[in-house]
């Protein structure tokens, strides 16, 4: 009985290590990040309810950018859509759309309701990839 105990303690504690080691690192909040992906054009419902455009909320439109593999953030277990909060001069600049990007700039949470996706990128630089 005790031989079967051992046995069985010893496979919890490799099984719980294996499932550490594939753990990936969440990113925390004010991280300064770096992601690989493309830039869409996004509509969201705004003021009054931040529900619905067809019940009269204001359209906002953003840029959201959209990365090839989720990543963890510290409150939510896997993202791959973050708004970028960007000078609203470079919305002028359409090449950057749908096409592949390095994004540049620190990650912070949703705060208020202009803010449609659970992290975003307050964006330092946006550079196109050849």
């Amino acid at each position: 009985m005790k031989l079967f105990l051992i046995f069985f303690l010893i496979s919890i504690l490799l099984s719980s290590h294996t499932s550490f080691s594939v753990e990936e690192v969440c990113l925390k909040e004010d991280a300064a990040i770096k992601f690989e992906g493309h830039i869409h054009r996004t509509t969201f419902p705004g003021p009054p309810n931040y529900e619905s455009i067809q019940k009269g909320d204001k359209p906002e439109t953003y840029w959201v950018l959209e990365i090839p593999k989720p990543v963890c953030t510290s409150s939510e277990k896997s993202i791959r859509s973050l708004q970028l909060i960007v000078d609203p001069n470079l919305y002028k600049n359409k090449n950057l759309l749908k096409r592949k990007v390095i994004v540049e700039g620190t990650l912070m949470p949703q705060i208020t309701g202009h803010h449609h996706t659970p992290y975003l990128i307050d964006v330092k630089s946006i550079v196109p990839v050849n």
